[in-house]
């Protein structure tokens, strides 16, 4: 452990987008005679800064017995100043120490599983006493379903389901330019057929989505019922 942690962990922070706004606004405001507080806290990046140090550190530790790693931090926090205790105190409630192995995975005291994030980047195996590093939480990922239940047909046409009733909808890949004079218009969506006009909702992007490609509905027609009975999976 760097002999100079407790010199870093009271550095300044750097703020983000240059300075503190809120004491501007505040300054100003004062000059124009308000005389309340701004809600708004500052915005920087102090905290951070001050315990990334603390973090990188306990997260290059993994793989040693914690009791060496503790033993390390004490050492170099000896002192007795406040902000050497600030740094070991901060540096030990990073690590959770109290787990319990469910299913293999690590849980806190509580049950609830041990996953990586700033605050908590690391923790002590029950039964090794080794630092190990937290598994990280899968991000969760949403995929927007289509407006419409469709059916494919071939390469150019689907069955779609509007209003409860059956379509078969053609389509045609998308325009790259939208032609300001007579745009191209979905006729299911409604909207102007465009990659990339970004002046509506539905650029290429929400066609993708809706439709499954560069493509825009041009013709629709009722479906028949022999249609129907041959496309669509009654279930039975």
């Amino acid at each position: 452990m760097r002999d100079d942690m407790t010199k870093i962990f009271h550095e300044p922070g750097r703020n983000g987008g240059g300075g503190n706004r809120n004491g501007k606004r505040h300054q100003r405001a004062i000059a124009d005679g308000v005389t309340f507080e701004p809600m708004r806290r500052d915005r920087d990046r102090a905290r951070h800064s001050a315990y990334a140090p603390l973090r990188q550190y306990l997260i290059k530790q993994v793989g040693r017995p914690w009791n060496e790693v503790f033993s390390d931090i004490s050492h170099n926090t000896r002192s007795k100043s406040l902000t050497a205790q600030e740094v070991r105190e901060a540096m030990v409630g990073m690590v959770e120490t109290t787990v319990q192995l469910i299913d293999g995975q690590p849980h806190d005291e509580r049950g609830r599983p041990i996953t990586s994030n700033f605050w908590s980047p690391v923790w002590v195996h029950p039964e090794t006493g080794i630092l190990l590093r937290a598994p990280q939480q899968p991000r969760r990922r949403y995929s927007r379903k289509p407006s419409f239940e469709q059916i494919d047909i071939d390469a150019n046409s689907k069955l779609v389901k509007l209003n409860d009733l059956w379509f078969v909808v053609n389509f045609a890949p998308l325009p790259a330019v939208l032609n300001p004079d007579e745009p191209e218009r979905d006729i299911v969506l409604n909207v102007p057929a465009c990659q990339g006009y970004m002046g509506y909702r539905n650029t290429g992007g929400n066609f993708r989505r809706e439709w499954g490609g560069n493509v825009y509905a041009v013709s629709k027609r009722a479906a028949s019922k022999k249609e129907i009975k041959k496309l669509v999976k009654t279930g039975s």
